[in-house]
């Protein structure tokens, strides 16, 4: 009996230690969807007088969202299964981690560029049909052109808010957005992920389409 007492907890922790970026993403995405109640905050008001809003939808929509979130985990271990195959490199267990991606407000498809370190892989998704009148994502592996120098230039949407993020300077960021609305383009959202003491901290921020004007200019 000493003995399972003395081993059972350095497994436990061993397998504290193995926990991986993915794990530990979502988790973090499920906590939020689970604790968001912006949908039963609706429901409550006087707006909701049709009761379109119900327990049940919020709940078959948390589902929804989930189910959701499965296949992105999953789409994500494929691309980082694909690239530590090809380089050597594991996303999956990186000190730090972002994950940049902008969602085309039409098409809802996305655009991702990871970056860890010198480390990038860059992927966009596509519609592929499966029969007369079902689609389903596949992913294209694509050049995501972007200034890995994270110069804030206030030309580039991407460049410009993923730099000001890394300087954790989302005041000029949600100004930017405040100041060059538009109403058709693509949503960004920026998650940074970081490893301490063999845990996975997690910061997101997402920032609806702003339209910035390209311009030529010297260093």
């Amino acid at each position: 009996m000493k003995k399972i007492v003395l081993i059972a907890p350095l497994f436990i922790g061993l397998l504290a230690r193995s926990q991986t970026f993915l794990d530990s993403y979502k988790k973090f995405q499920v906590l939020k969807i689970k604790y968001d109640h912006t949908l039963d905050s609706l429901r409550k008001t006087e707006y909701n007088d049709s009761h379109i809003i119900t327990k049940k939808k919020i709940r078959l929509n948390k589902k929804e969202r989930i189910e959701l979130l499965e296949k992105d985990i999953h789409e994500l271990n494929n691309v980082f299964f694909k690239y530590k195959t090809k380089t050597g490199f594991d996303f999956n267990t990186a000190d730090s981690l972002i994950i940049f991606y902008q969602t085309d407000i039409q098409s809802q498809l996305r655009e991702f560029l990871i970056v860890s370190g010198m480390d990038t892989v860059s992927f966009a998704e596509d519609w592929k049909r499966i029969n007369l009148h079902q689609y389903e994502r596949e992913i294209i592996y694509k050049l995501f052109f972007m200034n890995l120098g994270y110069k804030v230039n206030y030309v580039d949407d991407r460049d410009t808010l993923l730099a000001l993020v890394i300087k954790k300077d989302l005041v000029t960021a949600r100004k930017l957005e405040k100041e060059h609305p538009v109403l058709d383009g693509a949503g960004s959202t920026i998650i940074t992920a970081k490893k301490i003491d063999e845990k996975y901290s997690f910061d997101e921020h997402y920032f609806h389409p702003i339209g910035l004007i390209p311009v030529n200019k010297k260093e």
